[in-house]
């Protein structure tokens, strides 16, 4: 795995640290670990793959080994994460699917993007919220079963 951490004993730091990462866009996470040695956990703040060749582009070292290591991350390349894939659809045919009943808002969280779907407005005219959610959310089951968009080739998210 391609990462990128810092490990501090200073948690009000590494809250710092994520709060800069947050507003730079470098998705990253945080784990304790536990120093055996010491007998004491210690935070570590991290990004992997193109997250952490995101923050070393941003970032000089002047030791060499440190520039010697970025530089291997830096150079890899990395493929589509399966985590952002539906199969068979793409972005586009999602996108219009979804804006004829549904809303489809994309917000940024500390895990990367995250989407929410909900019924438009005028749905909620026409009915109730729960059967207008039902709607929505069958529109969108229907568009990914049909079989004419499961000839799609390309990344759904293009």
């Amino acid at each position: 795995m391609n990462k990128w951490a810092i490990c501090l004993d200073s948690a009000d730091l590494l809250d710092d640290l994520q709060a800069v990462l947050t507003n730079l866009g470098v998705v990253h996470s945080r784990i304790e670990k536990l120093n055996r040695e010491y007998g004491k956990t210690y935070g570590e703040v991290y990004a992997t793959g193109r997250q952490a060749q995101k923050l070393l582009a941003m970032v000089q070292f002047p030791e060499p080994a440190k520039l010697a290591r970025a530089w291997t991350v830096l150079t890899n390349s990395f493929a589509q994460s399966a985590a952002d894939v539906v199969p068979g659809v793409n972005g586009r045919a999602l996108y219009e699917a979804g804006t004829r009943t549904c809303s489809i808002r994309a917000r940024r969280t500390s895990r990367g993007k995250r989407y929410s779907v909900s019924p438009k407005r005028s749905s909620f005219l026409s009915g109730s919220t729960r059967s207008s959610t039902a709607t929505c959310t069958s529109a969108l089951s229907s568009m990914l079963r049909t079989p004419a968009n499961a000839s799609s080739t390309t990344s759904p998210f293009q």
